[in-house]
């Protein structure tokens, strides 16, 4: 998982030294970061990340095979669909799947909550007139996964 720690190229050698360690267990590496941090991703790694027709992203390094690329907001999106499918049987379960989805888009993902996007857009407020184009990017990147997670 990396959250703030942003050297990727140490990846593969950690994926390898967890499988020395533990050789007696079949490993499948994923590399969950937030998705703000794509393009940086992209500008260190090599080989670059393979995008497969199915959505998927992986990094094929020689000395720890494929990693998986997976974003938080993934996770979180995943999570959603369970949640909204019903297939969950225990309430707490599901208290808690639902804390962990806005714990991931409001401080991974950066997402705004209603009252500051109604502030943001309320034109009687100077103080705010500022903070639309600082945060323009993350809304459309908010209104583009809620509007794909609510099937509009």
């Amino acid at each position: 998982m990396k959250l703030g720690d942003e050297n990727y190229r140490k990846t593969p050698e950690t994926a390898r030294l967890i499988e020395r360690h533990y050789d007696d267990v079949r490993w499948d590496h994923i590399l969950l970061l937030p998705k703000r941090q794509r393009g940086r991703l992209n500008a260190v790694v090599s080989p670059s990340i393979d995008e497969h027709a199915d959505g998927t992203r992986e990094i094929v390094w020689d000395e720890s095979g494929p990693i998986t690329v997976l974003y938080w907001q993934d996770v979180a999106t995943a999570v959603r669909a369970v949640l909204q499918r019903g297939d969950v049987v225990d309430d707490h379960w599901a208290a808690n799947a639902y804390l962990f989805c806005a714990t991931v888009e409001q401080h991974i993902s950066g997402f705004q909550s209603q009252p500051v996007i109604d502030r943001m857009v309320d034109p009687s407020g100077v103080v705010e007139t500022v903070r639309p184009i600082v945060v323009s990017d993350a809304l459309d990147e908010q209104l583009t996964y809620l509007r794909s997670r609510l099937g509009l």
